[in-house]
């Protein structure tokens, strides 16, 4: 049998304060005399039903967790932490996505909290081997100006290698703010060479998709999952080679999904549209890069064969160089199971 954790993949989707570890809450917390509810220790979203599970309530405990986070040392803890977790999965390549505005407290400026996340992610990366790039991402409750002003700034890093700014995102309520308003942003971030990684198609649906595919030309979408009840946006991602960023557990959380298994999984790995699977916020949905590789076989039902596709498709769709990609194409084509 295929060990999952051995086998090579790349995490793509993975927001700073969510990545964060539990007991680094606690700790922080603590630290800061911060209030935590207890709900987010447990699974905050699991006992309510899916009609009820809905972006308020993680952006509530995601603020909350935020809200720990006030020094370069924390800042750097969440780095660290991260790329630990994601070796022990058996992660090669980590996207880690930051909103830079969320950390001004820190870093004094936009440039100074990049410079800060670009200089733990080379020294994670060396430490660890997992080769970590950083997302820049807008809020969709940010104006068109200050989504630009981000974006600018972000392309001053750009780079696809550890340590460099790989691509600019679109995050928060998808339900928040007009796509069409961050088309400008988008397009200073391409015109400077970072890849575009806009959110959608998930707590709405294929329509908003095309949206996207029309203002912001994506590379990868976060998410997407709505687009299997289109054929036709299937047949454009597919033919646009724009991958999907699919975090099962929290489609399941935000009651997108009643369980995990109506994620369609089988559907997406015979429409011809690359994806990866991520853990997207792991402190909330209580399941990490390994544990949805696990849901994979447990529950899809997938072969082993199939998920060693998945994490090829992981692979195929990172920001990484060519020659890592090969690299680490090849270490799973060498793998006896």
């Amino acid at each position: 049998m295929l060990d999952l954790k051995s086998l090579p993949k790349a995490h793509l989707h993975l927001h700073f304060a969510g990545s964060m570890k539990e007991s680094t809450l606690r700790d922080l917390s603590k630290k800061y005399n911060i209030s935590i509810p207890e709900k987010i220790y447990s699974n905050p979203f699991s006992s309510l039903p899916s009609s009820r599970r809905g972006w308020h309530l993680f952006q509530k405990l995601y603020d909350v967790a935020l809200s720990c986070i006030k020094t370069e040392a924390d800042f750097r803890r969440i780095i660290i932490e991260a790329a630990d977790n994601d070796m022990k999965d058996g992660s090669k390549r980590l996207e880690l996505q930051i909103n830079p505005n969320d950390y001004l407290h820190i870093g004094k400026s936009l440039e100074g909290v990049l410079e800060l996340a670009l200089d733990q992610a080379k020294l994670s990366s060396r430490d660890t081997g997992v080769e970590i790039a950083i997302i820049v991402a807008t809020s969709r409750t940010a104006s068109a100006k200050e989504a630009e002003k981000t974006a600018q700034v972000a392309s001053n890093y750009v780079g696809e290698q550890a340590g460099q700014v790989v691509a600019f995102g679109l995050s928060n309520d998808e339900l928040a703010g007009r796509t069409k308003d961050f088309k400008q942003a988008f397009a200073i971030a391409k015109q400077a060479g970072l890849y575009s990684v806009p959110h959608g198609g998930e707590l709405l649906g294929d329509e908003h998709i095309w949206q996207i595919v029309r203002a912001l030309k994506p590379d990868r979408i976060g998410h997407g999952v709505r687009a299997t009840v289109d054929h036709v946006m299937l047949e454009k991602l597919a033919d646009d080679e724009i991958a999907l960023e699919v975090c099962p557990t929290s489609n399941v959380a935000l009651g997108v999904f009643q369980s995990h298994k109506q994620v369609p999984i089988r559907e997406l790995l015979g429409s011809g549209v690359r994806f990866s699977i991520n853990a997207d916020d792991p402190l909330l949905f209580k399941s990490r890069l390994l544990d949805q590789y696990k849901l994979l076989r447990d529950v899809n039902g997938l072969f082993d064969r199939e998920i060693i596709r998945v994490a090829k498709m992981s692979i195929s769709s990172s920001f990484a160089t060519y020659s890592q990609k090969t690299k680490w194409l090849k270490e799973i084509d060498n793998i006896k199971y």
